[in-house]
């Protein structure tokens, strides 16, 4: 069945409505002609090789050429203002829907008769890319066995030339620029790319003509050439990458688009053994937290030499990753040592910890005692609990502050015991 969607052009033209459909049938012929009421409007296709299409309201006099939008997959033709039931807009490939209830068996005549006149090799040509139909046609039409060539050879380039106007708005491959077009579509595909505003190399030619061709649209493409100009770090191995395979298909792009990041952990045979995986997308998990776990640990690489490696390396970084935590969580043992009711802050969850059991600022205060500045205590003495801090500053130690909970002041009692701590120690 054939989906058809409408893009309106500014071009209007005026005519006596009331003879369109014998205008068009005398222009170009009554057996290419074939017309769709709308409540308002009348639309009008035009066969192959003409190849136009045409909204006409007929209360105000006005005509307007349309781009139509076909999928040549189906056999069917959207009409505006028969709309699909709301669960079946995100099937319109879906066979089992029957989309013939939106005609009468006029028009469905009507529909069969249009399709029929499409040749049989453009049609089985067109139909293998997902969208972009009547541009195929309407393009195959002006530049013939020169753009069905380029199909066959690169289909990815075969695609952005007919959407040429998409990539590049203030281009058309039409009117003054068909000469031009005709002449650089099989030699100078380069030429075309830079058109496109893609990087215009052999190697992007070579990787595009790679791409599975169900997976060449507008949006995939455009990612692809916003990748190709970014700034990436591993783009050189990523475009060596592509370069290698013989099909690129979607879940390459799955992991070059989403997960670029994660290449260079793994050498060429691991990324092309989990790319052919039945678990991708549990192994890109695992790859997402290998790369979490070596943030820090930086690693020599690459870590990943094949598929079965995978959990072992993930154990390896891990342990080397929480033992890399607990030595950086440990801080240096303070000058003066505790007591049985003073008890030195030897980590950084520790500190945490009672910050927040004390509600004070000590938290703060991680990087001074990593350098050896300040040393903090928990004070904890007859019910009572305190945070005590000790300064050290040109190898002279002193107390600082001495304050319990919400920062208040302590006891008598609590802070004649301390005193006497470090009389016996300072």
């Amino acid at each position: 069945m054939i989906i058809l969607f409408f893009f309106f052009s500014s071009l209007i033209i005026n005519v006596d409505n009331n003879n369109y459909l014998l205008k068009y049938q005398n222009q170009f012929g009554k057996d290419r002609v074939f017309e769709f009421k709308g409540s308002d409007f009348i639309f009008i296709l035009i066969a192959y090789p003409i190849w136009k299409g045409y909204i006409i309201s007929p209360d105000i006099n006005y005509t307007l050429e349309v781009i139509p939008k076909i999928n040549l997959k189906n056999q069917f033709v959207l009409i505006p203002e028969r709309e699909l039931k709301k669960d079946q807009k995100n099937k319109v490939d879906n066979s089992a829907i029957d989309f013939h209830e939106l005609f009468n068996e006029s028009e469905l005549e009507q529909l069969s008769k249009f399709f029929k006149l499409i040749p049989k090799d453009v049609s089985e040509i067109v139909v293998k890319y997902s969208d972009s139909h009547w541009e195929f046609i309407k393009a195959i039409i002006y530049f013939g066995e020169k753009l069905k060539k380029l199909i066959k050879v690169n289909p990815s380039i075969a695609y952005i030339t007919v959407n040429l106007d998409i990539f590049n708005p203030s281009y058309s491959i039409y009117n003054d620029n068909i000469y031009f077009i005709d002449k650089i579509l099989l030699s100078k595909q380069k030429k075309i790319l830079e058109l496109a505003f893609f990087p215009s190399t052999e190697q992007i030619v070579n990787i595009l003509s790679k791409i599975d061709l169900t997976f060449i649209n507008i949006e995939n493409l455009k990612q692809i050439r916003d990748f190709l100009k970014a700034e990436i770090k591993n783009k050189n191995k990523i475009l060596k990458l592509l370069s290698h395979q013989k099909l690129i298909t979607g879940i390459y792009f799955d992991l070059i688009f989403r997960n670029y990041h994660l290449l260079d952990l793994m050498t060429f045979k691991a990324i092309n053994e989990i790319v052919a995986s039945d678990e991708y997308d549990d192994k890109v998990e695992v790859l997402i937290k290998i790369k979490r776990y070596t943030k820090h640990t930086k690693p020599q690489l690459p870590l990943v030499k094949s598929l079965k490696s995978i959990d072992t390396v993930l154990n390896t970084v891990k342990k080397a990753e929480l033992k890399r935590r607990e030595e950086e969580d440990k801080f240096p043992l303070p000058p003066i040592s505790g007591n049985e009711f003073i008890f030195p802050i030897l980590t950084k969850r520790d500190l945490n910890y009672w910050s927040k059991r004390q509600i004070n600022c000590i938290h703060n205060y991680s990087k001074s005692i990593k350098s050896n500045e300040n040393y903090f205590y928990k004070v904890i003495f007859e019910n009572e609990e305190a945070t005590l801090q000790l300064i050290l500053r040109n190898g002279t130690v002193r107390i600082g502050s001495l304050l319990a909970t919400r920062n208040k002041q302590v006891s008598n009692s609590l802070r004649e015991m301390v005193r006497n701590w470090e009389k016996g120690n300072i």
